[in-house]
């Protein structure tokens, strides 16, 4: 699977995109504090923004956020975000 970061860039975003990422990621995602979530699923970056509705240009609200593809890893965090992560990247 692949593994993406989603980032609300603005405080005024976190409630649109904790709601679409709860939405259409019900059980492939886990939030990592106030602003970050990682999402699994097949696909690009983009095609993770179509699907949450954040794409703007390409369809969706424009919402300030950053998805980023996650191929590699490293800090400080609860263990079940780690443990999480892993399993996923693993599950490809």
């Amino acid at each position: 699977m692949n593994v993406f970061a989603i980032i609300a860039t603005k405080s005024e975003s976190v409630a649109p995109i904790k709601a679409a990422v709860e939405s259409k990621f019900v059980e492939a995602f886990i939030q990592a504090g106030e602003t970050i979530w990682f999402v699994s699923g097949e696909g690009t970056a983009i095609e993770t923004s179509q699907k949450l509705g954040v794409a703007g240009k390409l369809g969706g609200n424009v919402i300030d956020v950053i998805i980023l593809a996650v191929t590699s890893y490293w800090g400080h965090t609860e263990r079940t975000t780690w443990e999480w992560i892993k399993n996923r990247l693993e599950a490809k």
